[in-house]
């Protein structure tokens, strides 16, 4: 009866998942035995205590190995686009190369379709067709003929092969060359050598000239200045091109007016420091000697004395 009972409410449930055990007929603690292996099976422990049947992780390492998947995969990513990265710089560069040779083609296409179009609007007749050239690929065709032509009758003439004529021009041609190609060489050292002279001559003169034109200015000092960093900036491309001692009065100018400006302003400072108008000799003041060792130690090559430093 209990049996009849039981297949009779799960045809009414529709449930075609099984035949329903009657709850008489299940061992004490077999239902939560049976759940807690299914949620086993999906990675969890159940706890039995907790009547809401709480999962509980059984695996804490699994679980750390999840958390430490992302990194992984995220370092996986990072080669790959590194990778991906390099596979495109190739494919640029390949691209690029591919772009400079066919516009390379088209160019040198289009200079033989000038040539072509040139000579065949020229009219000029082809002896050994009677036609008007076509195109630079005859005209060449042309050329080698009356070559060939040429070396025929020479053999016929001195008795010699064609073969043995044709090597003998290669020869001339090829020394002609080497004779051309030295004379190049030679007018380009030529060349070279007279400007270097040139730049000597012109080095050496300048230095007589910015002697005498500032023989306030020892020779350590003029070492000095063509290594100064500052000087040369100034100068710029016109340095062994101009006169020297003009660079360094253009130079002098532009820096006088700030070594001026510095003196002026290191008097002010002391005058209104001591209430006294006039130094009276070539002592400084604090403020004077701060300003004179400042400009000093910004231009080496231009160190000013104290006199010197109170006249400008």
């Amino acid at each position: 009866m209990e049996l009849e009972k039981s297949t009779e409410l799960e045809a009414q449930s529709g449930d075609q998942t099984g035949v329903v055990v009657p709850e008489a007929d299940v061992p004490e603690g077999a239902e939560e035995s049976r759940t807690a292996k299914a949620d086993a099976g999906r990675g969890g422990v159940v706890d039995l205590n907790n009547p809401d049947f709480a999962m509980v992780d059984s695996d804490s390492g699994e679980a750390d190995g999840a958390e430490d998947a992302p990194e992984s995969d995220g370092a996986g990513r990072t080669e790959k686009k590194t990778q991906k990265q390099a596979e495109q710089s190739k494919e640029e560069n390949a691209a690029i190369r591919a772009a400079r040779l066919r516009a390379q083609r088209e160019a040198e296409t289009s200079a033989a379709a000038k040539a072509d179009a040139a000579i065949a609007a020229s009219g000029v007749v082809n002896p050994y067709t009677g036609r008007p050239f076509s195109g630079m690929q005859e005209f060449r065709e042309y050329g080698q003929r009356v070559r060939e032509a040429s070396l025929a009758q020479q053999a016929q003439k001195t008795g010699r092969s064609v073969e043995e004529l044709r090597e003998e021009q290669a020869n001339m041609a090829f020394l002609s060359a080497q004779r051309r190609e030295a004379e190049q060489r030679y007018e380009q050292q030529r060349r070279t050598q007279a400007e270097a002279q040139a730049q000597a001559e012109f080095v050496a003169n300048d230095l007589r000239d910015f002697v005498q034109r500032h023989p306030e200015v020892t020779p350590e000092q003029l070492g000095a200045l063509e290594k100064n960093e500052q000087f040369l900036r100034f100068c710029g491309s016109r340095f062994k091109h101009e006169p020297l001692a003009d660079l360094y009065d253009d130079y002098m100018e532009m820096v006088g007016a700030a070594g001026t400006a510095a003196v002026t302003k290191a008097k002010s400072r002391s005058e209104r420091s001591t209430g006294s108008g006039t130094a009276g000799d070539v002592l400084l003041s604090p403020a004077q000697k701060r300003a004179l060792d400042e400009w000093n130690s910004n231009n080496p090559d231009m160190k000013m004395t104290a006199k010197e430093f109170l006249g400008r």
